[in-house]
């Protein structure tokens, strides 16, 4: 009977109420568990549903928002990019609004398939205006639409959403009640068409939760048009979550009434959809780095280094722009001169290293490499500072993470997490760190070329450059390129690099030396990213593979354990050339839905493990804490 009173209440209010469907017991053993996934999913998708029955018991117990006698201008702005086949239900529920004065800006964003042409029987209505704009973005198009609006309050209405009637009355009424309110937002039916799963999405108003995760759609939002003048538009630097970022910006000081009424339904699903074509994962970055302060006493740290600026160990500069942004003084002290320079952001002492010390008065000594903090040592330790030290994959082994560990000097041994994993202590100075790519640098590019596979390193015996020259003989239809730098001490052997590419037919284009910055235009480009490295040697985490991960690359690794739970969703592995050749000829038959997906997965894995302010956050709070 529960039941079915509550299908009446949904029935009554406009709203299907759905249930949790459970699977066949004839294809699902009952003494088995479900999966973790699906079991989460399962009790999400129930705890949405009690949440729905509860809301809409009160508000059936609550009675409607009063409505308001004044006359308040209303903008709607809707973007839309080929959205011909839905559109029309959109603006169909604009017009059926019980509140009639409002302007409804429609602003194309450059579509190619007769969308104007769908809309030209609504133009007739004055309150409605179309603005065509070359393609950018959804979130160029919806300032386009602010930049135009006249209407005290503004709200948004996209292709696949529709409202219900009393929506604009509502918010409306709330406006008009109270003269310090700056932004409203009402209830809304999710429709997942995925899952055939329906709830209502409603939860009460808590800044710092919303700093969490985004419970408020910009289609139930509105808010006053001062804050648009006062906080500006929407970030169109972002591709997606633009409207978490603009409600997270006008809800952070004013005054903000969630509306006890049923604002319209989200219908999600469509294979187009921006939550389906844009990276979660970066954008959530973005919008959080946004949010990065520099908390804490000014900390000073000096990187005591082999070789720096070196071309070949971009992970000591991403490492460093990482710190510098939160909030960390930075220098350098270099051992030897380097074989291929980069300009320096930050000053590198040559001499000795108690020198560098006794100049910079750092509160921190860091190093990169296990077996320099034996060369070390003493200088810090003479200093009376703290030394650091952060592990690679060349060097690796639990002996000398041992013995570092028992050192009173070293008080952080950063290493990658599959290292740690092997190593025991008790003292907590091993801590697991991940890579990390410069965000700043190397990001998702849409344009790539499907036929190019890259490959970046220095020039050395350990890369299996061998490997990368006899997989694009077997792929005479791909261009490869390798981008290659000199190394120090071994500075010939980039010439034994291009003997090797010659035997092979010299088929492969080979860049020399090239700055990071022009690097980073290059993976941008490229849609493979064929990663090689000698089977038989230590494997710790190619930064080379997340940087092409962050732009959206196809990747293609070696079988090696540790490569498996790096590369992950992001691409697959190969044993033999023959193997990465086969790979690299199956992309040839993929759909634009295939590159789409796998340039996406490339792009979340990323920007989710390795982004490097992320990253390497912990080792600065770290480093705080040393400090007392």
């Amino acid at each position: 009977m529960i039941k079915r009173a509550i299908r009446s209440l949904g029935r009554l209010l406009g709203v299907e109420i759905v249930r949790v469907k459970a699977e066949s017991r004839a294809s699902h053993n009952p003494r088995t568990p479900p999966t973790v996934p699906d079991r989460e999913r399962v009790e999400y998708m129930i705890s949405a549903n009690f949440k729905t029955y509860k809301w809409l018991i009160e508000q059936a117990a609550g009675g409607l928002v009063p409505q308001t006698t004044r006359d308040i201008l209303v903008s709607i702005v809707t973007p839309a990019w080929n959205r011909r086949d839905i559109i029309q239900r959109a603006i169909k529920s604009a017009l059926s609004q019980c509140y009639q004065n409002w302007e409804l800006i429609i602003v194309d964003d450059g579509s190619t398939d007769g969308t104007r042409e769908v809309l030209e029987r609504y133009l007739m209505d004055p309150r409605l205006r179309y603005i065509y704009q070359d393609h950018r973005n959804i979130a160029a198009a919806r300032n386009k639409g602010l930049a135009i609006a006249q209407g005290e309050i503004i709200t948004y209405l996209d292709t696949d959403v529709v409202w219900f009637p009393s929506y604009l009355s509502n918010i409306v009424a709330a406006f008009a009640e109270d003269e310090e309110l700056e932004a409203v937002y009402t209830a809304q039916l999710v429709e997942d068409a995925e899952e055939s799963f329906s709830y209502v999405r409603y939860e009460e108003f808590d800044y710092d939760k919303l700093c969490q995760e985004n419970y408020i759609d910009l289609n139930v939002f509105a808010h006053r048009r001062l804050l648009s003048e006062r906080e500006g538009g929407f970030d169109e630097k972002l591709d997606r979550l633009i409207d978490w970022d603009l409600i997270l910006r006008y809800t952070k000081h004013g005054k903000v009434h969630r509306l006890p009424a049923l604002g319209g339904i989200y219908t999600y699903g469509r294979s187009d959809q921006v939550s389906k074509t844009r990276s979660l994962q970066r954008n959530s970055y973005l919008i959080e780095s946004k949010r990065i302060r520099h908390a804490g006493k000014p900390l000073k740290a000096l990187y005591a280094l082999w070789e720096y600026p070196q071309l070949s160990e971009s992970y000591i500069r991403t490492e460093i722009r990482a710190v510098r942004q939160l909030g960390v003084e930075v220098e350098v002290w270099s051992e030897e001169d380097v074989a291929a320079p980069f300009e320096s952001e930050v000053p590198v002492h040559r001499g000795s290293l108690t020198e560098a010390i006794v100049r910079f008065k750092p509160d921190v000594v860091h190093t990169h490499w296990l077996h320099m903090v034996e060369k070390f040592s003493q200088q810090v330790k003479r200093a009376g500072l703290p030394l650091t030290v952060r592990g690679h994959g060349f060097e690796f082994t639990t002996e000398i993470v041992a013995k570092l560990d028992q050192e009173t000097i070293v008080r952080g041994i950063y290493l990658f997490p599959h290292h740690a994993e092997r190593c025991r202590s008790s003292s907590g100075k091993v801590r697991a760190m991940q890579v990390a790519f410069d965000s700043d640098l190397y990001y998702p590019c849409e344009e790539k070329d499907r036929r190019t596979v890259m490959r970046t390193g220095c020039a050395l015996p350990t890369k299996d450059y061998e490997t990368f020259f006899r997989t694009a003989q077997l792929c005479p239809d791909h261009h490869f390129l390798l981008v290659v730098c000199h190394g120090l001490k071994q500075e010939d052997y980039l010439n034994e690099v291009i003997r090797e590419s010659k035997k092979f037919g010299d088929l492969v284009e080979i860049k020399v030396d090239v700055q990071h910055e022009e690097m980073s235009e290059l993976m941008r480009r490229a849609g493979i990213y064929l990663h090689t490295t000698d089977p038989n040697e230590p494997f710790g985490m190619p930064i080379s593979i997340s940087e092409a991960m962050a732009t959206g690359s196809y990747i293609i690794g070696r079988q090696l354990p540790a490569s498996a739970s790096y590369i992950g969703e992001a691409g697959k592995l190969y044993r033999t050339p023959e193997e990465a050749a086969e790979l690299i000829r199956e992309t040839r038959q993929w759909a634009d839905g295939e590159w789409r997906q796998a340039y996406v997965c490339s792009v979340d894995r990323a920007y989710r493990n390795f982004a490097h302010t992320k990253v390497v956050g912990p080792m600065v709070e770290h480093w705080r804490g040393l400090m007392g």
